[in-house]
């Protein structure tokens, strides 16, 4: 799991960077032991993923990670039509729009559809957000039967990550319930100080989504609902009926106890 977490920080160093950097400086960055970081460059080498770009040994890696990710990225199970509905909601809506997908205790980015000019949520594909303290995770948890959802609660570790991040499972309950109620869910200020992002729950293919729009605070705070109801009549017309309200989970019935003394 560890020599895994290396993997993936190594290519995140190169994601920012973009250069090729030496097996010295990789280890000083991440306080590694020389020796880890000699062994893993000799294994990504070995095998292809990095090569040695100046005679100084300063690795920089191969097109063989793009090959790969062109070989599984078009079997990605995101339908097609989310895609188009995260354009068309981006296009109507002004602001950036992704689709997001429940991951443990937390909500996943998997596609992003940015506004054209303008700075926006800062959610790369991959990314993660708490699935409590935005409108994303809001929107996924309403959709979790509620007897699921308070175990998942429970296991939170609450940090105030914004002036308003819900700090306690009755306030992330409550506001789900607000969410429900309204027909959108949306979140100011709770993840990050400066942003707000409205989503709707969306559920195809047997699973289920978020579809979330939303900007800077500065530009979006007295737009929330305008942004819910683009979302919301987006959804509709990709569905061909319309959208009214979100609908609960129904609650998972009692578990039958056995009688005192049965086997």
């Amino acid at each position: 799991m560890k020599q895994a977490a290396k993997i993936l920080d190594l290519l995140e160093l190169y994601a920012r960077h973009c250069e090729p950097i030496s097996a010295a400086d990789i280890s000083d960055r991440f306080d590694w032991p020389r020796s880890t970081t000699f062994g893993l460059l000799a294994v990504l080498t070995d095998r292809g993923f990095l090569y040695e770009a100046e005679a100084r040994g300063r690795f920089y890696p191969t097109r063989r990670w793009l090959l790969l990710a062109q070989e599984f990225s078009p079997a990605e199970p995101l339908p097609p039509a989310l895609v188009d509905l995260a354009d068309e909601i981006a296009d109507h809506g002004g602001e950036d729009t992704c689709i997001a997908a429940q991951s443990g205790l937390h909500a996943v980015v998997l596609h992003m559809r940015q506004s054209v000019g303008r700075t926006g949520l800062d959610a790369a594909p991959g990314s993660c957000v708490p699935v409590h303290a935005t409108a994303a995770g809001q929107a996924l948890l309403s959709q979790v039967n509620p007897v699921h959802r308070a175990a998942l609660l429970r296991k939170i570790a609450f940090e105030r990550y914004a002036p308003r991040t819900p700090m306690t499972p009755a306030k992330v309950e409550e506001a789900i319930a607000m969410g429900l109620q309204r027909g959108w869910f949306a979140a100011r200020s709770t993840w990050m100080p400066d942003m707000c992002d409205v989503a709707i729950p969306l559920t195809m293919d047997g699973s289920t989504y978020a579809v979330v729009t939303g900007g800077p605070t500065v530009r979006t705070a007295d737009r929330l609902d305008e942004l819910g109801r683009v979302i919301r009549d987006c959804v509709a017309r990709m569905r061909g009926a319309s959208l009214h309200r979100t609908e609960a989970p129904a609650a998972a019935p009692a578990p039958v106890m056995a009688p005192s003394g049965a086997a």
